[in-house]
């Protein structure tokens, strides 16, 4: 699924959402984080099996489908990983600058 039809799933899975549920969400969140989308997802699910609504459950398992689909990240270079290994510097510990 290209990244226009992931945008216009989400767009029809809010617009429902807000309709039949009273839920307002995110479209470009459920687009770039995965946690939320499945969370929403769930959500329609729940409550398109309560109340046996197959537009809710279409776009929802369409989402679902799509997050399924996407291909993982491509591995990180040893380089990135490393600097992601190593301990942070104080000064960030406690917030953004100390």
């Amino acid at each position: 699924m290209t990244a226009a039809e992931m945008i216009a799933t989400a767009a029809h899975l809010h617009v429902a959402m807000r309709r039949k549920m009273g839920r307002v969400t995110d479209v470009e969140w459920m687009v770039t984080d995965v946690a939320y989308a499945t969370a929403m997802t769930q959500l329609a699910l729940q409550h398109a099996t309560d109340q046996n609504d197959e537009d809710l459950r279409k776009w929802s398992s369409k989402l679902a489908q799509a997050w399924a689909d996407k291909a993982p990240a491509p591995p990180k270079s040893a380089a990135v990983v490393q600097r992601l290994a190593e301990p942070h510097p104080a000064r960030y510990v406690v917030g953004l600058r100390c």
